[in-house]
């Protein structure tokens, strides 16, 4: 089932985990802007992240994706992270919007083109 509120609160939790890794906004949305997160679903306890990006997404060894799940599992109680290769061209314009009102000035020079 379809739950927009979990699925923002995931959204902004996964902006502010870039954020705080590279103490940067402009740094986080770089690398927000190459995993290219098309979408976020949420399933009880357990989150699946569609990126046509999954390497940059998981790091090198899994240290990012380990660390997203530690975050993840501390401010949410989120228990698993699935990774979807999303192999549409699409942008994460809509979820950049969903992260903060902060986020907003660079959302504009991105290409979106999704079929939603």
């Amino acid at each position: 089932m379809f739950d927009f509120e979990k699925d923002l609160t995931v959204a902004r939790e996964i902006g502010y985990f870039y954020e705080k890794k590279h103490n940067d906004q402009k740094e986080a949305l770089s690398e927000i802007r190459m995993v290219d997160i098309t979408n976020i679903e949420v399933n009880e306890d357990v989150v699946t992240i569609s990126t046509t990006r999954p390497g940059i997404l998981i790091g090198k060894r899994g240290s990012n994706i380990e660390a997203l799940q530690k975050h993840l599992k501390e401010k949410l109680e989120i228990k698993s992270i699935n990774i979807k290769e999303d192999t549409r061209a699409c942008s994460i314009r809509r979820h950049l919007e969903l992260f903060s009102e902060d986020f907003s000035y660079f959302t504009e020079d991105i290409d979106y083109f999704c079929d939603d």
